[in-house]
């Protein structure tokens, strides 16, 4: 399909949330928690005025219908109920209508599943938070003087770890991206691991990007070696303006870089041409804060293209959304669902 050029998001496309959009979605989601097994008129009948209050307040709530409906997110409450072994009803959205209350055994299940949902999704993030000298949260930078006097530059949602004892020039990116200006130093090479490669030089510029589907390296000006590990048995070298990607097996073919691009986020801005909508949005996960869930296909291989600051990931989600017909959902804690 063609490419679709964006220059900037447009705080004003139809269809995007107005500010105070997500207090209405928050008050949706409680009315669904309140209303679980309610019996109580007084309280069906205030859920029916609030729903009648405004246009807003419906559409929010048959937002939540519809979502809660889909079919992934049907199939993963059943799996959770089989796992712990509860017998009871997955809970439905209140309608207005009374329903008979969860036992408490459901209830208890459903805390517990949640917990260990919660535990193991921040799990390896805790381990990394442990083994980081220096990290970023989401849509945040740092700039950093090594021991050595080197310059690093952390990108968003990023860690390393570090090791300068006895001459060493050693540095690990735990996840995320990083950008290195390396003071020269021929009898103490620099040495930058990923979680499958290794990048080491004497002096140069160059970022490394480090994540479960493989490490990045891009050169900027200077020469590096790049080697797998953990044996550093294979390896090549990389001139300016070239970029190699080491998976757990293999070495990429060395392809040529655009720093300009690439390295934009060292500007403050994310740029690309003609990707596929679904790994830009995975890109620009990256700077947003909260979780973002694509449900719609079609979309995933639309070509498109832009040019965005960082500061504005989520108005890009939106813009984007909107551009290849992907319906957004915000929901309350920071998630959005496209459809």
């Amino acid at each position: 399909m063609g490419a679709l050029s964006l220059e900037k998001p447009d705080r004003n496309v139809p269809g995007i949330e107005p500010a105070d959009a997500g207090s209405v979605a928050d008050q949706a989601l409680d009315w669904f928690v309140r209303l679980q097994g309610a019996e109580d008129p007084a309280e069906l009948a205030a859920f029916g005025r609030w729903r009648g209050e405004s246009a807003q307040n419906e559409r929010a709530y048959a937002e939540l219908l519809r979502i809660w409906n889909l079919p992934e997110v049907a199939a993963a409450s059943q799996n959770l109920a089989r796992a712990q072994g509860t017998q009871g009803r997955r809970p439905v959205p209140a309608s207005g209508r009374s329903a008979r209350r969860p036992g408490m055994r459901t209830v208890a299940a459903m805390a517990a599943c949640i917990a260990l949902v919660v535990g193991v999704l921040e799990y390896p993030a805790l381990l990394i938070r442990w083994q980081a000298d220096y990290l970023t949260a989401a849509g945040e930078q740092k700039d950093v003087t090594l021991p050595d006097g080197s310059r690093m530059l952390l990108n968003t949602a990023s860690a390393v770890a570090l090791d300068f004892e006895g001459g060493r020039r050693d540095v690990r990116v735990l996840d995320g991206e990083a950008w290195f200006d390396v003071r020269h130093d021929p009898a103490h090479p620099f040495r930058v691991a990923g979680r499958y490669g290794e990048a080491e030089v004497k002096g140069t510029s160059f970022a490394v990007r480090s994540g479960d589907e493989g490490d990045r390296v891009v050169l900027e000006r200077g020469r590096v070696d790049v080697a797998r590990l953990p044996d550093r048995g294979q390896g090549v070298e990389l001139r300016p303006g070239e970029m190699i990607e080491v998976e757990e097996d293999a070495l990429s073919p060395i392809r040529p870089a655009d720093p300009v691009r690439d390295l934009a986020w060292r500007e403050g801005r994310v740029i690309f041409y003609s990707k596929p909508f679904g790994a830009v949005i995975r890109e620009l996960s990256r700077y947003y804060g909260g979780r973002v869930i694509t449900l719609n296909d079609r979309a995933a291989d639309v070509l498109v293209s832009g040019n965005y600051r960082l500061e504005e990931a989520e108005n890009a989600i939106r813009s984007l959304a909107e551009v290849v017909g992907a319906k957004w959902t915000r929901l309350p804690g920071g998630v959005i669902i496209l459809r």
